[in-house]
């Protein structure tokens, strides 16, 4: 990591970040590696090592010189009342794999409720929304806040960038904008309220309107906001225009070339393979994949074989 002493300093503010092995940690793994090719010093805060699990050490090996701050999340009520109802099961033998997977799902807000609730589901729900504003890792905030504004006073930094979700990381860069007037890089990984609407959190009409105004405050506060997709760019300039559509860029999510190259040697697979490394969650599927492979296997088999051969060939140029 090449450093000058003309490079300007920007603070990394991030939930996710090695050896955290969360996939959004790997965006802002790779924007401290390449920033200092583009002049600029990162700086990283994140939260501490001991709240995430299997940790993957390697991917610090490129980032051995990068400064690295960290702060612990203060407790929070709903989250110390599930780790006393999780100790409860274990204790009267009540947990099961389902009900485990229903707390999991709580905890982050994976579910859908039906279309008519009990008067206790529905006042449950309006409680637990407004409780996790604007999610479940909202008590590192503060912390956050306080750490970022120390080191921005002591290494004389001029910038910060934060990346959501958890979307909490944005209301930590709205706190450190206004008290410490830097520019503000807001990166959405993933929507928030424009293009999203939380359809994966438990939500009332009123949390909602509080997040909308969060997101509202974020966007027009920020100096810049990136997105992962030119659709999110859009809807986001055409949801908050403030005569400023400069202020919107996309950088897309792609590959580390170089970190790549060292595979070169490898062979390829005989057959064609598709590999998802991810996980599946909040109810997701790989059944879509699925149904466009066999419409794509359904379209190749009504092809002759040395159409098909013409078609898949990596050589074939139209």
């Amino acid at each position: 990591m090449k450093r000058t002493n003309k490079s300007k300093k920007i603070l990394l503010i991030t939930y996710h970040f090695p050896p955290s092995p969360a996939v959004g940690g790997l965006r802002i793994e790779k924007f401290a590696k390449y920033l200092p090719e583009y002049n600029w010093n990162p700086y990283v805060l994140t939260a501490k090592d001991n709240l995430h699990k299997n940790m993957d050490l390697e991917r610090l090996d490129e980032l051995r010189n990068l400064k690295i701050y960290k702060a612990r999340p203060l407790p929070t009520s709903d989250v110390m009342f599930l780790k006393i109802k999780e100790a409860y099961k274990k204790i009267t033998n009540k947990g099961s794999s389902d009900t485990k997977e229903k707390t999991k799902q709580e905890n982050h807000g994976g579910k859908e409720f039906p279309p008519k609730e009990k008067i206790g589901t529905k006042l449950k729900r309006y409680i637990f929304s407004i409780m996790t504003l604007p999610d479940s890792e909202r008590s590192w905030i503060f912390p956050a806040f306080f750490r970022a504004v120390l080191e921005i006073k002591r290494e004389r930094i001029q910038c910060i960038l934060t990346s959501g979700p958890p979307y909490s990381v944005h209301l930590v860069g709205l706190l450190v904008k206004r008290v410490t007037g830097v520019r503000w890089v807001a990166d959405f990984r993933d929507p928030w309220m424009t293009g999203g609407a939380k359809r994966l959190y438990y939500t009332c009409d009123l949390s909602l309107k509080m997040d909308r105004w969060l997101e509202r405050n974020v966007i027009q506060k920020a100096d810049i906001v990136v997105t992962t997709t030119d659709r999110l760019c859009e809807k986001l300039k055409a949801e908050y225009n403030n005569k400023n559509p400069e202020k919107y860029l996309c950088i897309t999510n792609g590959f580390d070339a170089e970190y790549f190259s060292r595979f070169k040697h490898l062979g390829k697979y005989e057959k064609f393979t598709l590999t998802y490394a991810g996980s599946l969650y909040f109810g997701r599927s790989p059944e879509p994949v699925f149904q466009a492979l066999m419409f794509c296997l359904r379209v190749l088999s009504s092809f002759s074989p040395i159409e098909r051969r013409i078609i898949i060939s990596p050589k074939f140029k139209v």
